[in-house]
């Protein structure tokens, strides 16, 4: 099992794995993704079985996709069962996952400017080969290089000075030959092919 954002892990109650009692979990775990919540310290983890099965626990990360939050069980997201993910990634109030095909999805705290409606939406019809979410933003790279970003731009995040927010549409950020993104909590970089002019 791999547990990443390691800095994070010290809030960690490694014991809670001692309590859950769903007989799908087990500790089969492919990877772990904890995601830390600051103002509540509340376990909250994303966790992807061998046979790519996509469990959800804790309240928060449960009520983003209207499930019912159980102390001593996972939940699955169905809409991800045997589907073979890629990458998860999270930023403050909001998950993405892609699957291994290209499809990206997302989940988000019921009343944020992503508008998910507590269900797993898909971001695009276009297939995808990265993610990379900061704290209220997402870059995401097309599989022919080409970058998009959305969510919040108040410090230029999304690639341009003046551009306004955008939680809803993507915007294309017209650069291309894009190889590897990575984004901070207010930052963004796109590093590209060294043969670009």
């Amino acid at each position: 099992m791999a547990k990443f954002y390691p800095t994070t892990l010290h809030h960690w109650n490694e014991k809670i794995f001692d309590n859950l009692t769903d007989s799908n979990f087990g500790n089969l775990g492919r990877y772990l993704f904890f995601l830390y919540d600051g103002e509540s310290d509340e376990e909250s983890f994303i966790i992807v079985t061998y046979d790519w099965r996509t469990f959800v626990y804790g309240r928060r990360v449960c009520s983003w996709l209207s499930l019912t939050h159980e102390k001593k069980s996972v939940r699955e997201i169905q809409e991800m069962k045997y589907r073979k993910l890629k990458q998860i990634d999270w930023g403050e109030n909001f998950f993405v996952i892609l699957t291994e095909n290209g499809d990206a999805y997302m989940a988000s705290c019921k009343n944020s400017k992503w508008k998910t409606r507590q269900s797993l939406k898909p971001l695009s019809p276009y297939r995808f080969n990265m993610i990379a979410c900061g704290c209220d933003h997402i870059l995401l790279l097309r599989d022919d290089g080409k970058l998009f970003t959305m969510g919040d731009n108040e410090y230029d995040q999304l690639g341009e000075q003046y551009l306004a927010s955008s939680f809803i549409t993507m915007v294309d950020t017209r650069l291309s030959n894009v190889k590897r993104i990575f984004c901070g909590s207010y930052y963004s970089i796109a590093v590209m092919d060294n043969h670009e002019k």
